[in-house]
């Protein structure tokens, strides 16, 4: 018996998210697509309430606050709530301007014989992910961040949500696959040039203006982001829900 090629539906997978505002943000390839969810959700009443017990990228808890419902969702990597809450949030114009404001006092910073980088991270084999020079540009704009004066913290994030796709998109980590593996080399390695940080930090200035560009675009309901273990879900959330999605949905 012939099989049947089935042909996959990019618009149901995570590659439908990629430039998709908010969900866009960062690529992390277990995220389901929004139009699954926004499938899903599409029939609830209008004052409905939607849980999601692993919100992974909070991609769920976005597509709801996006529809206006009231949503929340459990995670328990701190780093999924960090990019959730980020997600989810509200954007002033004021914090939207601020930080793109930034860009130049951080190429300041960047080119300062003074500045003093962060600690690379103890990850093994760190050069396997990222050249010298390129961990040496992260580690002194990662330090910027954190020291540069903000009124607004929100706009901090928005720098950190950039700095979260720079770091990625100057690894060598390659992520055409479903288990990531690592190419021989990475795609920004500027050749012929004893300084690269000119070309790093239009890496940076592109994925800047790619997160503002969807800072503005607030979500009309809302979304509570948990920190905790969803094993223990009745102890994290105290009310019933509507609709419960759980990933993969």
């Amino acid at each position: 018996m012939a099989q049947l090629q089935v042909k996959q539906r990019i618009d149901y997978t995570h590659r439908h998210n990629t430039f998709l505002g908010r969900h866009g943000w960062l690529r992390l390839t277990p995220a389901y697509s929004v139009k699954t969810v926004d499938e899903l959700i599409g029939s609830c009443a209008e004052d409905a309430q939607v849980l999601d017990p692993f919100a992974g990228t909070s991609t769920t808890a976005l597509c709801a606050a996006y529809q206006g419902y009231k949503a929340a969702t459990v995670e328990i990597n701190p780093f999924l709530v960090w990019l959730g809450d980020a997600k989810t949030s509200h954007y002033s114009p004021r914090s939207i301007k601020t930080t793109s404001e930034q860009v130049f006092s951080l190429s300041q910073i960047l080119r300062s014989e003074d500045a003093s980088p962060v600690l690379a991270p103890p990850i093994h084999n760190i050069n396997r992910w990222w050249n010298p020079q390129t961990l040496s540009f992260l580690c002194k704009l990662k330090k910027g961040i954190d020291e540069i004066k903000l009124d607004d913290e929100r706009s901090r994030t928005l720098l950190l949500l950039a700095f979260c796709r720079t770091m990625m998109k100057l690894s060598k980590a390659d992520f055409n696959h479903q288990s990531m593996s690592f190419k021989d080399s990475d795609s920004f390695e500027f050749f012929g040039m004893e300084n690269h940080t000119g070309e790093y930090e239009k890496v940076y200035s592109e994925d800047l203006k790619f997160v503002l560009s969807s800072a503005s675009d607030n979500p009309g309901g809302s979304a509570e982001v948990i920190n905790g273990d969803a094993r223990f879900l009745n102890k994290l959330v105290n009310h019933k829900f509507d609709l419960v999605i759980t990933s993969p949905p």
